[in-house]
């Protein structure tokens, strides 16, 4: 639209689109502003296309400027496209680093491998059980209730607030691989938005923060 394709339905795609993914792009296209009622382009919309990035992050960005809170808004929307940072771990996967572990330690130099005997197979599986309730415990404190947004939040302010350290990040079952990409997704955000003349700082604090963003994540999703 913002080609000036009137009709896009009508365009000659070199690989044209499903009419029923392309109705469910222009449906969505409407639902953030981009496209009034008769699909037309609206100013949001010709916003949204100058930003470069999907419309559904480039929505997000504009409406975290229109409520003052750029700067904690990029730092979610950061992780959306990436691995997710807290480790998943059953007991079964904390059972095997740490069998793996065991078994390093009893091979000899010749690559000879002494057997584990009983007491060491118990040792090993109450080590699993009770490294398994520490992840629990761990990865629970690392929660925000208020949503998973709110919890990347927090976990990378943590991550931060400790010197961006890899061994932090283990210790908390965290993806430190992760937090350094998002890290970077979070400076490409700010940049564009910068370059859009768009702030790239939050203009507001405290509880007035949280509702802002709760209110700029709701209309952007």
């Amino acid at each position: 639209k913002d080609l000036g394709l009137e009709e896009v339905r009508n365009f000659k795609f070199i690989d044209h689109p499903d009419d029923n993914q392309l109705n469910a792009a222009m449906n969505e296209l409407k639902r953030l502003g981009a496209l009034d009622n008769e699909e037309n382009i609206t100013d949001k919309g010709r916003t949204m296309a100058s930003l470069p990035m999907e419309p559904r992050l480039s929505n997000l960005i504009i409406e975290a400027n229109s409520n003052g809170v750029v700067d904690t808004v990029t730092t979610m929307a950061a992780f959306l496209e990436l691995k997710p940072v807290i480790l998943m771990m059953n007991v079964d996967d904390i059972y095997k680093k740490l069998y793996d572990e065991l078994i390093i330690e009893k091979t000899d130099a010749e690559g000879n491998i002494a057997e584990i005997n009983s007491s060491e197979q118990e040792n090993l599986e109450r080590k699993s059980q009770h490294e398994f309730e520490r992840y629990q415990g761990v990865v629970a404190n690392l929660q925000d209730a208020r949503s998973d947004f709110f919890t990347l939040l927090h976990i990378y302010d943590l991550w931060i607030r400790n010197s961006k350290s890899e061994d932090w990040a283990n210790a908390n079952f965290l993806n430190n691989g992760t937090l350094l990409e998002a890290e970077n997704v979070k400076a490409e955000l700010l940049d564009i938005a910068k370059a859009h003349q768009m702030s790239n700082e939050d203009t507001v604090s405290g509880q007035d923060l949280i509702a802002k963003v709760d209110k700029t994540l709701v209309s952007a999703f």
